[in-house]
């Protein structure tokens, strides 16, 4: 699943939840638990990549500070 470009961390990890809470809510058929498993694990992973580039980000500037 391709996810929208401009999508902030923000807004993914809100959908993440909505989505969460769609599955809590009951048993979605088939094709919609389908479709929700692979949005949830498309945002998982983008924000999985978000979290480490501003961890490597981070580390730049930590090596920047003097000692």
């Amino acid at each position: 699943m391709e996810l929208n470009k401009n999508l902030t961390y923000k807004e993914a990890a809100e959908r993440l939840q909505a989505l969460l809470e769609e599955m809590e809510q009951g048993e979605p058929d088939m094709d919609r638990m389908t479709a929700i498993l692979e949005e949830s694990s498309a945002l998982a992973e983008f924000c999985l990549e978000r979290i480490s580039a501003m961890e490597l980000t981070l580390e730049e500037e930590r090596k920047k500070l003097p000692e």
